[in-house]
């Protein structure tokens, strides 16, 4: 069994090491975050130098060990992230003189305003990255209490309020009572919060910052 560290900022500091520990944190690091790194390059670049940027980032964090210069005492890993990815591009375009396509666009991009810029970008796909961890460990948790069908039917809910009748028809689907289904929504949007405020937590070095990133968070969300 793996002794790679669990939380966040373990796992960044893992990732400087020359043992095999650092290519297990690379690998659950670059899983975690390569949708908001790709995300960041794809607001201002054609979709081929945008992949082919965001590969050379993470080949060059990872041959470098950038990450682990990250200092959870100094701010929280999202605003690191973002700085070391405005720094590449800068020296990056600055070389190749890379021209932008007009009609270059994300899913994020297209979630969100028009005018958003790239930070605005960055941040809601790393906003958006955090949520669907904070899912997934949710859905495994439900999976091993042998509830998995009720955390697929609800979850889609908590983006969304339900349609006039969509309780009542999912109640009946999962054979239980639609006043039992309102609880179940209500008990999962609390534990996701919960579990993003443990990814959170995981990522700064104290109480302020923690309060503070959750603060930043929820004005990204809207």
């Amino acid at each position: 069994m793996s002794n790679l560290p669990t939380t966040r900022w373990s796992l960044i500091r893992a990732s400087g090491s020359e043992d095999t520990q650092a290519v297990e944190a690379w690998e659950c690091l670059v899983v975690a975050y390569r949708p908001a790194i790709l995300a960041y390059f794809r607001r201002t670049l054609p979709t081929v130098d945008a992949e082919d940027l965001c590969q050379a980032f993470i080949t060059d964090s990872i041959d470098n060990g950038w990450w682990a210069r990250a200092d959870a005492e100094q701010g929280s890993f999202r605003r690191f992230l973002f700085m070391m990815l405005r720094r590449f591009q800068s020296k990056h375009l600055s070389r190749r003189r890379l021209t932008v396509s007009a009609g270059e666009t994300d899913e994020v991009e297209r979630m969100a305003d028009p005018s958003r810029s790239i930070e605005d970008t960055f941040d809601l796909a790393f906003v958006l990255a955090l949520t669907q961890r904070s899912l997934a460990k949710l859905r495994d948790q439900y999976a091993g209490r042998g509830r998995r069908e009720v955390f697929d039917a609800v979850s889609p809910l908590l983006k969304d309020p339900p349609a006039h009748g969509e309780l009542q028809r999912i109640a009946a689907d999962l054979d239980i009572r639609p006043n039992s289904l309102t609880v179940e929504l209500k008990r999962l949007r609390s534990r996701l919060r919960e579990a993003m405020r443990a990814e959170v937590i995981e990522m700064c070095g104290s109480d302020e910052q923690v309060e503070s990133e959750l603060a930043a968070m929820r004005a990204i969300i809207g």
